[in-house]
């Protein structure tokens, strides 16, 4: 699977709605922006950034600094559009590509914007950060980071065989209360 911005790498139908997952392109850095300050600022947050302060211009720069990863195959992200609107943004990383005895290991991540959520994107999403976690990257290892308060995604995970190995017991702080960091992984070799 070759990167190649803006391609699709594969459709789907949910309830209906025309789902398509593709390569992300440079002009995507409006969305990505909108995107990133949108989960910045839900309550509670969805990422653990404190301000709303991705700007066109940063984000014009990442997207340059992830498409050379993209073409050393150490990481990918996807984009998700749903009846041709953008909804989310995917990745997934090698957690030390330089690494002989790490870069078997792959680090996801992903969100929704909140009105994409519940309509049973969920697996489809897992599916395709397994698929490319395997087949770009090579990984044997699929490792993520979430929430203590984020019930349903816990379940979502472990609906596809992640588990629970760690955790950074109270190491989220939100509204002057302290939740679980909770690491999952799934072994695939």
């Amino acid at each position: 699977m070759k990167f190649k911005p803006g391609a699709v790498i594969r459709t789907y139908e949910v309830k209906g709605r025309k789902v398509v997952f593709r390569w992300p392109r440079l002009s995507d850095a409006k969305d990505l922006m909108e995107y990133r300050n949108s989960l910045v600022s839900e309550r509670p947050p969805v990422l653990p950034i404190t301000k709303p302060d991705m700007t066109l211009k940063k984000e014009k720069k990442y997207l340059k600094k992830i498409f050379k990863a993209m073409k050393k195959n150490t990481a990918a992200m996807l984009i998700i559009e749903v009846d041709g609107k953008f909804a989310a943004s995917l990745h997934a990383k090698k957690t030390d590509p330089n690494s002989s005895i790490l870069n078997h290991i792959v680090e996801i991540g992903l969100g929704l914007y909140k009105e994409f959520r519940g309509m049973g994107l969920g697996h489809a999403i897992m599916e395709m950060l397994e698929h490319v976690s395997t087949k770009h990257l090579k990984a044997q290892i699929i490792m993520l980071w979430v929430f203590g308060y984020n019930k349903r995604a816990r379940n979502l995970y472990k609906k596809h065989g992640y588990k629970e190995t760690g955790k950074i017991p109270k190491g989220i702080k939100y509204k002057g209360k302290y939740y679980n960091d909770i690491l999952m992984c799934k072994v695939l070799i």
